[in-house]
């Protein structure tokens, strides 16, 4: 946060913008220290105690999930967003059969575009440390 150079002492900066307002609007720039950056570097060991303090003060441990809930239900989350997004293409490509145009997501995941499912499989000959994989097939829209 502060550099002592040849110059002396600097802090670091940050590049600030606004709109001028006036018959002829204009944008102007500013750089000036970066004080929140500052208050934060100075004041680390504080701001992470009062941090800590409130998330104690707010936090519910006999409501919270264990660990194993914790991967069961995100596991269930994120099939059930492969299954929609698979829904989603299986619309698309029904669209596109009947001559209409319509663009995929630019973050479809492959697997729903492709129709793929990845299933791991243990080694036919259980050599090794680490499980096979492979893809299947999956075609929802044929389910």
């Amino acid at each position: 946060m502060a550099v002592i150079g040849a110059e002396g002492l600097s802090f670091q900066t940050v590049s600030l913008s606004s709109l001028v307002r006036g018959e002829k609007p204009a944008l102007a720039f500013f750089e000036a220290i970066d004080i929140l950056g500052l208050l934060c570097w100075l004041f680390k060991d504080e701001l992470l105690a009062k941090i800590s303090a409130s998330l104690d003060e707010v936090a519910d441990d006999k409501a919270a999930l264990s660990q194993q809930q914790r991967e069961q239900m995100e596991a269930q989350i994120m099939a059930d967003a492969l299954m929609i997004e698979r829904a989603e293409c299986s619309l698309v490509w029904h669209a596109e059969a009947q001559h209409e145009t319509i663009d995929l997501r630019s973050d479809t995941t492959p697997m729903a575009l492709l129709g793929v499912q990845l299933v791991n499989q243990p080694r036919a000959n259980g050599s090794g440390t680490s499980a096979g994989h492979a893809f299947d097939i999956v075609q929802p829209w044929r389910r």
